[in-house]
């Protein structure tokens, strides 16, 4: 399975798992980051374009 994840302004609004890619599903403005095997990834990390940081902030 892969683990792709949806990236605005920095910050993932949106994770999807599935066994097929994703070229050519989603609008190209959409910016999508593969992001398979970072354990526990969820909306409100933070993204620095080569690195995923949880989030410290519990409501995010």
């Amino acid at each position: 399975m892969k683990t792709y994840a949806r990236i605005e302004n920095g910050i993932v609004v949106e994770t999807l798992t599935t066994e097929q890619g994703i070229v050519g599903w989603f609008h190209p403005a959409l910016f999508w980051v593969d992001a398979t095997g970072i354990e526990g990834l969820a909306e409100g990390w933070r993204y620095d374009g080569t690195h995923f940081v949880a989030s410290t902030d519990p409501a995010s």
